[in-house]
């Protein structure tokens, strides 16, 4: 199961604290996150890796997925023009970028002109946003803070 956290926000730290907060309520443990030497966030638990997390945040809003599995979290507005030379839609976007974080070698041209395999792939609309997760792990719940 992947746990997607939703939040509107003014200060961006702030949300990510609260979120993380909110999903180490749940799970019943004290979580921290720290950012590796090429900018992937990583889970900690006593100062150790447990878990996978993903941060993707945009136009004031953050979005956090948490699994137990690799995954890769990309949210935009849904309005929000692309160039058609890179893709055909803002999902097809989304879809890349979450793609690209769960692989762990962000962006690439060859990226862009590859295929990437949709049955690992979860795109949704949430208000004007639209988001895509990646993961072999089944199953999404969406958690929106107020």
């Amino acid at each position: 199961m992947i746990d997607v956290y939703l939040i509107k926000y003014d200060d961006l730290r702030q949300a990510k604290e609260r979120i993380l907060s909110e999903y180490s309520k749940v799970i019943g443990n004290t979580y921290t996150i720290e950012y590796l030497p090429s900018g992937a966030p990583q889970l900690l638990l006593d100062g150790k890796p447990n878990g996978h997390v993903s941060i993707s945040h945009t136009d004031g809003v953050l979005a956090m997925a948490f699994s137990n599995d690799k995954v890769g979290i990309d949210v935009e507005r849904a309005d929000r023009a692309v160039s058609p030379k890179i893709c055909k839609s803002i999902e097809d976007w989304t879809r890349i970028e979450a793609y690209a974080k769960w692989t762990g070698n962000g962006l690439s041209k060859s990226l862009l002109l590859g295929q990437i395999p949709e049955d690992i792939i979860s795109t949704r609309k949430w208000q004007e946003y639209v988001i895509s997760v990646c993961s072999q792990c089944q199953g999404i719940e969406i958690i929106q803070l107020s």
